[in-house]
């Protein structure tokens, strides 16, 4: 992953203008452990990060991906999709995309422009945004965001009290696909955006007095605060990446009408995990042991099971996801040779976002 530091004031400005309205964000809860009128209370006393309280020296960004034939999909998707199609047939999924990472070419596209519900795909970006501002070894105490997350969760089983690394977070969020995960990532890593607007200090890592026993007693209050700011920055790197339409609201992918990605976009968002070699390594691992909790975390991708009819010795990641608005999605990441491969399946059923993937994917190896 390549950072950079933000030059301007400006493209912080412009960015946010485009994030999440926070109201939208706090609709989800409404058939979690408190109630959509408790966090509405909450979030009008709350004071949130706006664009004229950043400090851009405490943000960073990363490079824009660019497609070399994107400009001319998007000018001319019914022309290429037809050309598609006509060689490889339909896809069973509402959308999909084929792309050579290498020559960061769009190989196959179907429906690839329109916007679709994320589900726990959403979780590779959570980790890309979360990595830019906490270190790997940093214990973290889950808290009462634990309580955010809805009742049919996918989770890890973290309880509110344990502490935890972000190292073992991060696995429990991209191998476990654990909700939980994804709260208490997206709370710390908030709450140092939230406090370096308002407080300067040490720039690189989350440390000094917000690390103290009393900061992880932060409140309900706290809490939605913190997570809402880390939100907007999801959106912000959507936006710098060149994602032109996704807006995320929450930091797991569970369903919610104002999040939405279209294939390109979340294409981009892969590319994005895969130059990182912290998400990277991760998402090629199909076990993972956190010795803190004694849990084993078994992963969800069944192309790296080698015990499925579907397992391909060619993919080594990236993340899974299921709601039911979103349907089975399954983004993919995938070598042979010297060719590099991301492909994203969205809208699928159980079995076909499997067996489409190893479609795309030999599309791929043999163009």
């Amino acid at each position: 992953m390549i950072l950079k530091q933000i030059i301007t004031k400006g493209l912080i400005t412009t960015i946010l203008c485009s994030c999440i309205n926070c109201t939208s964000y706090v609709e989800k809860y409404k058939q979690d452990a408190y109630s959509k009128s408790k966090f509405k209370e909450i979030l009008k006393e709350t004071k949130l990060v706006s664009d004229k309280d950043l400090n851009s020296k405490y943000y960073k960004y990363l490079e824009k991906i660019n497609f070399t034939n994107e400009a001319d999909y998007r000018s001319n998707q019914e022309s290429f999709e037809n050309e598609y199609t006509k060689n490889h047939g339909l896809l069973e999924a509402s959308s999909g995309i084929l792309v050579d990472t290498d020559k960061m070419e769009i190989i196959y596209a179907q429906n690839a422009l329109a916007d679709r519900a994320p589900a726990s795909t959403t979780k590779l970006l959570t980790a890309i945004t979360a990595l830019e501002f906490l270190d790997l070894d940093t214990p973290l105490k889950v808290g009462c965001e634990r309580d955010f997350i809805a009742r049919d969760s996918s989770v890890c089983g973290i309880k509110k009290g344990d502490m935890v690394t972000v190292n073992d977070l991060l696995h429990g969020l991209l191998i476990k696909s654990g909700n939980d995960a994804a709260y208490t990532l997206a709370c710390y890593a908030g709450m140092y955006i939230y406090n370096n607007t308002y407080i300067p200090f040490n720039e690189n890592k989350l440390d000094g007095k917000y690390l103290l026993p009393d900061t992880y007693n932060y409140s309900e209050k706290d809490a939605v605060k913190y997570i809402s700011t880390f939100i907007n920055f999801m959106n912000i790197n959507v936006r710098i990446m060149g994602c032109e339409t996704a807006k995320f609201s929450t930091p797991d992918g569970y369903d919610d009408k104002h999040q939405r990605v279209t294939a390109i976009d979340l294409a981009k968002i892969c590319v994005c995990a895969k130059q990182n070699k912290t998400i990277s390594e991760i998402c090629n691992k199909t076990t993972y042991h956190c010795e803190s909790l004694d849990k084993t975390w078994i992963s969800t991708n069944e192309l790296m099971d080698k015990e499925t009819e579907y397992y391909n010795p060619n993919v080594d990641g990236l993340k899974t996801g299921t709601t039911d608005d979103a349907g089975m999605c399954f983004v993919s990441s995938a070598h042979n040779n010297n060719t590099h491969l991301v492909s994203v399946i969205l809208g699928g059923d159980t079995e076909s976002r499997w067996s489409e993937t190893n479609k795309l994917l030999d599309i791929g190896f043999q163009y």
